[in-house]
């Protein structure tokens, strides 16, 4: 998963007016357009894809590696209910695409860096669907997936030559 957005799904005020007790406050932080277009090129570079799932020296899940970007949220808290992310995520983005815990930190952090003239992206492999099925099945992969992807763009796609290693 690529973040082109993120915010912090935490955020917001708990009253009992309110219908659900909750009304998030949504401040988003975006990915630099001229990184996200570089992002984009990656996510349908095929073949950079097919090599990070075929050097994975384990056995690798057998779908084929891909790449979503779009609307992802962070929180504090571990997530392992469906109803919560139902009830009080999802209504936050009818377009999200993953929830996390480190990305909006990291992105606020970039944001308030150099005057804003940090440029900043994130990209994190999934490894459950924050539901009650949770395990570690998959954090060898999503971790060796995720380090390779971001080796793979910064070198071909943030090096001045594309080639350095």
């Amino acid at each position: 998963m690529i973040p082109t957005s993120v915010w912090d799904y935490s955020s917001g005020k708990f009253s009992d007016e309110l219908n659900n007790g909750f009304q998030p406050e949504i401040k988003q932080l975006n990915t630099d357009i001229g990184l996200k277009n570089k992002l984009e090129e990656f996510k349908n570079n095929k073949n950079i894809l097919r090599g990070i799932k075929d050097s994975f020296t384990a056995t690798p899940p057998r779908a084929d590696l891909s790449v979503h970007m779009g609307a992802m949220t962070s929180g504090s808290a571990v997530i392992a209910s469906k109803d919560y992310v139902d009830q009080m995520i999802k209504p936050q983005s009818r377009k999200i695409i993953g929830i996390e815990m480190e990305i909006y930190g990291v992105f606020y952090a970039c944001q308030h860096t150099g005057n804003g003239s940090v440029k900043f992206f994130a990209m994190k492999s999934v490894v459950d669907y924050a539901d009650d099925e949770k395990s570690d099945n998959f954090h060898d992969y999503a971790c060796f997936v995720s380090a390779n992807a971001i080796q793979k763009f910064a070198v071909k796609y943030l090096c001045d030559d594309g080639t350095n290693q």
